[in-house]
């Protein structure tokens, strides 16, 4: 029977899937103040590891983060803009519950469930592999109203493959140091993780999916990776790797202690044979969670 382990679990979420909101800033309401009425969404997630004819059934790991999201305008609010994002944090046996806001009239709202991927080490007999794990699309959903509690258990599958280059490409290397303001310069914690994307027409021949992997931010902030990519001459544009993160931390405000949601988003360029060095560059704060 093959044996499944973890290692280095990962608590991040992404910023291409998750933004944070809790008002509407074209009406200048606040959603958790005005739409006092609540329902519960709690259920069990689930682990698929799937690299044999046999699905192995697991919890995902203990501080994986969901997200709930609920279109602002979904609450009747007349032009309203923006979205209301609430999270979760699933606890022991795969266990999650959140209270989201409710429309005052008693109608139905649809909630969009998203979740931070993260990697496991998968052994199949006697190969190891680093398999990354996600909320696979189209993305689950909830319709929820006032006073009631629903049922959702969410399942992650395998997400990415391996890079199966098909030119004649060379090993680039890339290195930045992540900070946040706290409220001076304090390194991104070590073990935070960064999603790594690298679009599928980048290739030659075009692959069907992108390559999807991760990296793990280490001591002092430090981000350190290597991926083969064209060189200067064959590409001189080099090859666009996004980086996504996202992570929420405290924040010292005075006396207070503040847990805000940071974000990271942005697209380097990655030269086969080369290094590049990104100096240091900084999460962008979002709303407190």
């Amino acid at each position: 029977m093959r044996n499944l382990f973890c290692v280095a679990l990962l608590a991040t979420m992404i910023l291409g899937i998750f933004s944070c909101a809790k008002d509407d800033p074209a009406e200048g309401i606040n959603i958790e103040e005005t739409f006092a009425s609540r329902a519960t969404v709690e259920g069990t997630v689930y682990l698929n590891i799937n690299e044999s004819p046999t699905n192995f059934i697991e919890f995902v790991p203990e501080g994986t983060i969901l997200s709930f999201t609920i279109p602002n305008i979904a609450f009747g609010i007349a032009n309203a803009t923006g979205n209301y994002v609430a999270y979760a944090t699933v606890g022991n046996n795969g266990r999650y519950s959140v209270e989201l806001p409710t429309r005052n009239d008693g109608g139905d709202i649809n909630v969009t469930i998203n979740g931070n991927p993260f990697t496991l080490d998968v052994t199949n007999g006697s190969r190891i592999e680093t398999k990354l794990f996600e909320l696979p699309l189209p993305l689950n959903t909830q319709s929820i109203i006032s006073g009631f509690t629903y049922q959702k258990n969410l399942t992650y599958t395998q997400s990415g493959d391996n890079l199966m280059v098909t030119e004649t490409w060379e090993k680039g290397n890339f290195r930045a140091r992540f900070v946040y303001n706290n409220p001076a310069e304090t390194p991104i914690p070590s073990g935070t993780t960064v999603k790594i994307t690298i679009k599928a027409d980048q290739f030659v021949p075009k692959r069907v999916n992108d390559y999807v992997s991760t990296a793990t931010i280490g001591s002092d902030g430090v981000l350190t990776f290597s991926l083969d990519a064209p060189t200067p001459q064959m590409r001189p544009g080099g090859l666009d790797v996004t980086l996504q993160s996202a992570v929420i931390l405290n924040v010292t405000n005075g006396d207070q202690t503040i847990k805000y949601l940071f974000n990271l988003n942005k697209t380097y360029q990655i030269y086969g044979g080369a290094d590049v060095d990104k100096g240091t560059i900084s999460y962008a704060i979002g709303d407190p969670v």
